[in-house]
């Protein structure tokens, strides 16, 4: 009875789409819907009701409960049980007056098109139903987890598995989509097209569908080995070919949002921010996808024009995908990151469209790491938690008071060679060049700091910006260094006269009388040419003292 009645329901829904036509987005309420879990299978018979049924759309149009900030602070469950109460207690007075207004017409004979008014009042019963239930199992789920399972530094509430909008193979198993659906070897092609193309819509954003189901290679959520799909026998198989071209686009942009989920909690700065023009990404997409839903729902959307609209971002996805799966594989940190991006801006030469969003997804996930650099060339100070800067101040990374190195407790010229040293590991391809410069200007900066004197970035300087077709970022890194070493220059010669030091220091050692030095050699040449066990300190010394008194020394 149940099968039967699923069947009636996607029949008398279809045959309210022909009578009526889509008169109102419902994609903002539904997404809504998603992020707080309610059921895919509740949110396409509401989606349906809501799109073709006029009643159902008066109310929804005139609901002052019908909007985004009462979603925000209630329960979509309860919002759409009490959708569904006013739509009940609506319904009979509704249909009492179509059926007055009909007596006042001529009467029309019955057509397949004909709703059934007893079939309508069950199917919103059946909807409410499965809401109450649903809802009932949500807070009995809440009730039993209490804990967040960690993996890979990202969380996941058991509670709301719906919400992640990737294939999920533990909520997968639980779903009855795909368990339930009309046997459609016998129907027309055009027919079998207009449900596999309403599939479509739902997989190539992570939800499966009736007729296509995701092939899980393993059991966890956070593998990111591309998801095969199966589709069902009885699709006909010029259909099942075209279908299958799309369907990589589903498995990409399924790797892609796993990806975004993953790396958003990261302790990884960079791979934090790639997560967020990520997320930019998928979003255009999503609205791409409402427009092509928006499409099917007027009856002019088939697998041929699917596939021809889709292709721009089954290019996109596929480069994404590509690009994470190497992140994932190469457990790459900090600098090296951007590094794989900047090379796959090289690899995509020729496609100009695929290369600019690179560009951008590159300049946009090196934001964190331009501010670390400009933090070190301008003040000389390394803020970087999850230690991505290809400088490192081994001190403090040493995480122990007591092994800090201090400048007392070495001699000035090992201190400065130890504290701050380069990984060459985390440098960025894009500034190996510029590496050891980048190290020394925030050296001389530290220089300066324990001299006392107080670090201010130069007058009138830009911020520094990262374009990865051009090197400005260069010339600021560049200008930062003759500005560090001129003020450290400045500091020595003006301020801690170094030159008078060097001349006191030439004059302790008698090396300002150019003479004594030369008379000294010339007449010591003999002793001097002994092997070194043979040469008398006495004579040398004898020698010594009577250059000095015949040299402008003894004045």
């Amino acid at each position: 009875m149940s099968d039967l009645f699923d069947q009636q329901l996607r029949d008398l829904l279809r045959k309210i789409i022909r009578r009526s036509g889509q008169k109102v987005s419902s994609g903002a309420i539904i997404r809504e819907f998603q992020k707080e879990s309610v059921h895919p299978s509740i949110l396409r018979q509401f989606n349906d009701l809501i799109k073709h049924d006029s009643l159902a759309l008066n109310l929804f149009e005139t609901d002052d409960e019908t909007n985004s900030t009462h979603l925000q602070t209630h329960k979509p469950e309860q919002w759409l049980k009490n959708f569904l109460d006013k739509y009940l207690s609506k319904f009979t007075e509704y249909k009492e007056a179509q059926q007055a207004q009909k007596k006042k017409t001529v009467k029309s004979t019955g057509t397949d098109d004909e709703i059934n008014d007893s079939k309508i009042s069950d199917i919103l019963k059946k909807v409410k139903a499965a809401t109450n239930e649903y809802h009932q199992q949500q807070q009995q789920q809440q009730q039993n987890n209490n804990e967040y399972s960690i993996l890979n530094q990202f969380s996941i509430t058991d509670s709301r598995p719906h919400s992640l909008l990737y294939f999920n193979k533990n909520t997968h198993d639980s779903l009855p989509i795909g368990s339930k659906v009309i046997n459609c070897a016998a129907l027309p092609i055009s027919r079998q097209e207009q449900l596999i193309v309403d599939d479509l819509i739902y997989c190539v954003i992570g939800i499966p569908g009736d007729y296509i189901t995701p092939q899980f290679t393993a059991d966890t959520d956070y593998d990111f080995t591309p998801i095969s799909f199966k589709i069902s026998s009885q699709i006909d198989v010029s259909l099942q070919n075209i279908v299958q071209d799309i369907l990589p686009m589903a498995s990409h942009f399924s790797v892609v949002q796993k990806f975004t989920q993953w790396s958003s909690k990261a302790n990884n700065q960079i791979l934090q921010a790639l997560s967020e023009i990520l997320q930019n990404i998928l979003n255009d997409y999503r609205v791409s996808i409402t427009q092509l839903e928006k499409e099917h729902s007027k009856n002019v959307l088939n697998l041929h024009k699917l596939l021809y609209l889709v292709r721009p971002n089954m290019q996109t996805l596929h480069i994404l995908a590509e690009l994470v799966e190497k992140i994932i594989k190469s457990d790459l940190q900090g600098g090296s990151i951007l590094s794989l991006l900047f090379d796959e801006i090289t690899l995509q030469t020729g496609d100009q469209m695929s290369q600019k969003m690179l560009i951008e997804l590159t300049e946009r996930a090196s934001l964190p790491y331009i501010e670390m650099l400009e933090r070190w060339i301008l003040k000389g100070v390394i803020i970087d938690p999850y230690h991505q800067f290809f400088v490192t101040d081994n001190g403090h990374e040493l995480g122990n008071q007591d092994q800090i190195l201090h400048m007392v407790d070495y001699d000035t010229a090992r201190y400065w060679e130890c504290q701050y040293t380069i990984r060459s590991d985390r440098i960025p391809r894009f500034l190996e060049n510029d590496a050891d410069i980048i190290l020394r200007t925030g050296k001389y900066l530290n220089v300066i700091r324990q001299c006392g004197k107080q670090i201010s970035p130069p007058t009138g300087s830009s911020k520094l910006e990262f374009s990865a077709m051009n090197h400005k970022h260069s010339t600021f890194i560049k200008q930062a260094y003759h500005n560090a070493s001129k003020t450290l220059l400045e500091l020595f010669l003006d301020e801690n006269n170094l030159m008078g030091h060097i001349s006191s220091v030439k004059r302790y050692f008698l090396l300002q009388q150019g003479d004594l030095i030369t008379q000294f050699m010339d007449a010591s040449e003999e002793e001097l040419s002994k092997n070194v066990d043979s040469v008398r300190p006495v004579r040398l010394d004898n020698l010594l003292q009577l250059i000095v008194r015949l040299s402008s020394a003894k004045n």
